[in-house]
């Protein structure tokens, strides 16, 4: 049973180490953005390393995926936290 999943175009919290610049921007697999002063990633298309494309990749995945820009080391996503 998988705990958490990455769907298509669901966006996730971004948390970088600190001091760490994320850039925003899109490519043709999704954008990094800026919503209330907290960075986003959005997946347009989850691809593999070998181009296989899926609907959604859950955390136990061991397959490597292809981000839609880079981030820093260390960084990773999280759940957004509503309000």
């Amino acid at each position: 049973m998988c705990k958490h999943t990455i769907r298509v175009g669901e966006a996730k919290e971004i948390v970088a180490p600190f001091g760490q610049n994320v850039v925003c921007g899109t490519s043709e697999l999704g954008e990094i953005f800026v919503e209330n002063g907290v960075q986003y990633m959005r997946f347009d298309r989850i691809c593999l390393k070998d181009n296989k494309e899926l609907d959604s990749i859950h955390s136990g995945n061991t397959n490597a995926f292809k981000l839609p820009l880079p981030l820093p080391p260390f960084s990773f996503l999280r759940e957004k936290i509503e309000n």
